[in-house]
C-alpha cells in the first residue's frame, strides 16, 4: 500500500484509503454491558477517580446501583425542597450568601495585609 503523503489526498489516489481497524481478542466484546447515560457516566467517573480500591471495584461491578443512588439522592433533595417550602429556600439562600460574605471578608483581610 502506498503512503498517503506521497500520492496526495485520498481522492487522488488509485487505491481506496481507509483507517486501520483495531484488532481485538474477541470480536463480540462489548465495552460495557450496562451503558450509562452521559451525565450519569460523568458523575460515575468523578466518583471513581476519588474512590478507594474497594469502592472502585463495586462501582465497576454494579454501575446501576450507583445510578439508583444518584436518583434516590436527587429525589430526597426535591422532597426536602417541597417540605421546606419557599421559606426554606429563602433561608438556604441566606445561609449561602452568609458563607460567601464570610469568605470574602477573610480574603479581603488577607489581601490588605491584615488591616481591616
Amino acid at each position: 500500500m502506498r503512503e498517503p503523503s506521497r500520492c496526495g489526498p485520498p481522492s487522488a489516489c488509485s487505491f481506496r484509503w481507509r483507517a486501520p481497524t483495531p484488532i481485538t481478542p474477541n470480536a463480540s466484546f462489548t465495552p460495557c454491558a450496562h451503558p450509562l447515560a452521559t451525565r450519569t457516566l460523568r458523575a460515575w467517573f468523578a466518583r471513581y477517580r476519588q474512590a478507594r480500591v474497594h469502592e472502585r471495584e463495586r462501582l465497576v461491578d454494579y454501575p446501576r446501583l450507583f445510578e439508583a443512588a444518584l436518583a434516590s439522592r436527587a429525589q430526597e433533595r426535591i422532597e426536602t425542597l417541597l417540605r421546606d417550602g419557599p421559606e426554606g429556600a429563602c433561608l438556604h439562600d441566606m445561609q449561602v450568601l452568609e458563607a460567601i460574605l464570610a469568605r470574602l471578608g477573610k480574603r479581603l483581610a488577607t489581601s490588605s495585609g491584615g488591616t481591616a
